[in-house]
């Protein structure tokens, strides 16, 4: 196991170049679909008092908003 701060030496490597294509724009639907599933993904591990303090002074509103 590598523990944190640890210095490593590499032997052989590779370096490989990888063009990749941005992420789509969102449309009107996908847009929606985000903003009303924000936040389901959280763990119950995440504290309420952290969440608190990370959504202070945002709202999201409706879809009709």
């Amino acid at each position: 196991m590598v523990e944190k701060g640890e210095m490593l030496t590499i032997d052989d490597g590779n370096v490989k170049e990888v063009v990749k294509k941005p992420p789509k724009h969102h449309t009107e639907k996908t847009l929606l679909k985000e903003m009303e599933t924000c936040g389901k993904s959280a763990s119950e591990e995440d504290s309420d008092e952290m969440m608190m303090s990370v959504l202070s002074g945002f709202s999201i509103g409706t879809p009709a908003t």
